[in-house]
């Protein structure tokens, strides 16, 4: 593996900050997680995770799901989509694929609910108790079968103390957040929590056609609990939630890829892997030539609207020998919407998409309450979901073909169901050693699966419904995968502040049928098949320095067999063709270290670093495309992340400072390595300071993210031969508000 050399500026900061080294005035706090579904401190625990608590998410400006990775190493967490549909990927392991009849290779569980579509990934995060980040294959425990690890989002259960707080945040771009929560008992046994959330911005990004701003941003949550225990042995919580999303939807920055001479040609530097906005155009001759990101030239102005809502029921029932736990839940989630796909100010190729998704899962896990040396979780997973999916693509003729047609239709159905039984042990065989043992049985299948795609002639036809040329359907309709599963661990408690561990393990995640359009043929359509990871590790967890000192560190080795890849391709003759094939294997190899310093009164380094080696083996793709030797999709080769805090003690209160950097090595955006969809490496710091009052009854802070106004990239593709452009996903440029927090 290549090792760069850290940032001047992060090296720094931790230099000038460890020099400040005193007397320890305090230690660190403990943290419990409930990862493996018991509470446990994270450092008795043999696995490589992360954890985050409400007050830190809040310290560190964290509004999304996504905004999660600046802070956990190996981690990458991007939107396919501009405004949505994030890509969640661990230590290279991921699927870039925007398709919502997919699944993520990373688990994402809501509240103990896994979430299916990737459609549904880009939730606010508010009133939150707690995020867990565990990295790896998550295959005998709990929820659905995962190739690259679980993220646990925890919210803020009811209590039967009256309180509640208030928050607002506001800043650039008129945008900010107002969330509220309020809870406390109405009866003995019966204790509620509310809480809201309202993100608000005018927009980030100018269309210079109009003069308006985009990305403007208009969402509303929020979610209802009950909490009822009838006896000490009983424990019931009802989870009501729902909201909507009005925002603009999504706008990319246009690159084009033809030579203004021949537009049926690609110009010379992009035949050399270079871009040149005043050498290349699309095949309307368009180059958006000014290399602003956050300006951009287009007809069709795009425009979001989700819906969602849901339920879960859990309730935890102690037999004395055993706890009985049940979760419940069902999700809706309909989304609209439309881009402006060429990115242009001509009207090419203008896009919609419509998708309705419902889920319910059922999960019952059964836990001993022995204290002995010897303990178990054993336990039944139900899940189904079904998807609708309507795409229309506007597709202009002037330019001649591809685009004989004016309007492309998709329509996709499917539904899956998975069912799993699993069975995870832990044994204390000496005082100091301990073993892990599990296993897992999964049997899943997509079916009911109907996709086509067709034609319609003149835009009158394509409104009122009728004379569509059908083109391709599916001829496969119902696929099955199973699946064994184990894990294999070795703990070892060097003392009473060192934990070293090691494990092998194994992941699955199922196979399905693509969601994209097939213009080519109907073996676009054709199922893929399941991928699966074989993962050794071996790590250590340490507190160190009379518990002031927190260093956790670890290795892995990946085999990655049969690994799903997603990409854009060009194929003559025809519009960019979405692929989804299994590749022959992959290798990865890395380390990664966390460490948590309080370096003396009032000071404290939080900060961790990732090293990544990935290889894409034997790979052949559709139209004949080799990826072979090429490094995996959005795996930088090295993460690296420092906060510095200070807190200074005043009679009145108190005033808190941070400053945070997160470094990100070059990444691909696909398996093909291509120049122009990748993005240098580049480093983003925030900034946060705020006066708390003694009584830690309000708050008011400023902060900054992106304080450099560092310009990057997070995604992109290619739209080759036609529209002849790629479009990217521009990353947020600097902003700066107020905040104020108001608890009781």
């Amino acid at each position: 593996m290549r090792m760069k050399t850290l940032p001047k500026q992060i090296a720094t900061a931790i230099v000038i900050s460890s020099a400040a080294h005193n007397l320890w005035a305090s230690t660190l706090e403990e943290v419990v997680v409930t990862a493996q579904k018991r509470s446990q401190s994270v450092q008795d625990i043999g696995i490589t995770m992360s954890a985050f608590n409400g007050d830190t998410l809040k310290e560190l400006g964290v509004q999304s799901s996504q905004d999660i990775a600046a802070y956990t190493p190996n981690v990458r967490i991007i939107n396919q989509f501009p405004t949505s549909v994030p890509t969640f990927t661990i230590r290279g392991v991921g699927l870039n694929d925007f398709n919502s009849n997919n699944n993520s290779a990373v688990g994402v569980y809501v509240d103990g609910v896994y979430q299916t579509s990737p459609a549904m990934l880009g939730f606010q995060l508010f009133d939150t108790e707690r995020v867990e980040v565990l990295k790896g294959p998550q295959g005998t425990l709990y929820g659905k079968n995962t190739t690259a690890g679980a993220i646990n989002f925890i919210a803020k259960r009811p209590s039967q103390e009256t309180e509640g707080n208030v928050s607002v945040t506001y800043g650039r771009f008129n945008a900010g957040r107002i969330e509220a929560a309020v809870g406390g008992g109405i009866t003995e046994t019966v204790a509620v929590r509310a809480a809201i959330s309202h993100d608000f911005s005018d927009g980030n990004v100018k269309n210079r056609v109009t003069g308006n701003d985009l990305h403007d941003v208009d969402k509303l949550a929020g979610r209802f609990l009950i909490n009822w225990q009838p006896s000490q042995d009983v424990d019931v919580l009802l989870n009501l939630h729902a909201g909507k999303d009005r925002s603009g939807g999504p706008v990319y920055y246009h690159r084009g890829l033809q030579d203004p001479n021949d537009v049926s040609q690609e110009c010379a530097p992009v035949q050399a892997g270079k871009y040149d906005p005043s050498q290349c155009v699309d095949v309307y001759g368009y180059s958006d030539t000014d290399g602003d990101l956050h300006k951009v030239d287009i007809d069709h102005e795009p425009k979001q609207k989700d819906d969602f809502y849901g339920m879960a029921l859990s309730v935890n029932w102690d037999l004395g020998w055993a706890t009985v736990d049940s979760i419940t839940a069902y999700e809706n989630y309909d989304r609209f919407m439309s881009e402006d796909a060429d990115a242009s100010p001509n009207a090419l190729v203008h896009d919609q998409f419509d998708d309705e998704i419902t889920q319910f899962s059922q999960e019952l896990r059964l836990t001993s309450n022995s204290e002995e040396d010897f303990t178990w979780i054993t336990g039944l997973y139900y899940g189904k979901d079904e998807v609708n999916t309507v795409q229309d693509d506007n597709c202009t003729t002037e330019f001649g073909p591809p685009c004989a047609f004016a309007y492309y239709r998709l329509d996709l159905e499917q539904t899956s169901e998975v069912m799993a039984a699993f069975l995870h042990t832990e044994w204390q065989f000496k005082d100091n050693l301990k073993l892990t043992a599990g296993t897992r049985y999964s049997y899943e299948e997509k079916k009911d699966f109907h996709s086509s795609t067709a034609f319609s002639l003149t835009e009158a036809d394509f409104y009122a419904g009728n004379l569509f040329i059908p083109a391709y359907e599916n001829t496969d309709d119902n696929v099955t995968f199973s699946n064994v599963s184990w894990r294999l661990g070795l703990d070892w408690n060097v003392n009473e502040d060192t934990l070293a561990y090691a494990s092998v393990s194994t992941g699955f995640k199922s196979g399905g049928f693509p969601g994209g359009w097939a213009f080519s043929g109907p073996q676009q359509l054709e199922p893929f098949d399941d991928e699966q990871i074989l993962a050794y590790e071996v790590g250590v967890k340490s507190t160190l320095l009379e518990q002031t000192l927190r260093l956790n560190a670890a290795a892995f080795y990946y085999d990655y067999d049969d690994l799903q890849v997603f990409g854009v391709v060009e194929v003559a003759g025809l519009p960019p063709v979405q692929t989804l094939t299994n590749s022959g294997n992959a290798k990865i190899k890395g380390f990664e270290a966390d460490v948590n310093w309080l370096v003396s009164d009032g000071w404290e380094i939080i900060g961790g670093i990732g090293v990544l080696s990935t290889e894409l083996q034997d790979y052949q793709g559709f139209g004949g495309t080799d990826a072979s030797g090429n490094n995996l999709a959005n795996a930088p080769e090295l993460t690296l992340n420092a906060t510095i805090k200070r807190t200074w003690h005043l009679d009145s209160g108190k005033i808190a400072a941070n400053v945070s950097a997160n470094y990100q090595d070059k990444v691909y955006f696909d398996v093909f390595n291509d120049e122009l969809l990748s993005e240098d490496s580049y480093t983003l710091y925030n900034a946060r300071i705020a006066y708390s009052s003694s009584e830690h009854n309000y708050t008011v802070g400023l902060w900054g993210k992106n304080i450099t106004d560092e310009e990057y990239t997070g995604m992109g593709f290619h739209f080759r031969g036609f529209p002849g452009n790629s479009f990217l996903n521009a990353g947020m440029q600097r902003t700066y508000g107020v905040s104020f927090d108001y608890n009781f």
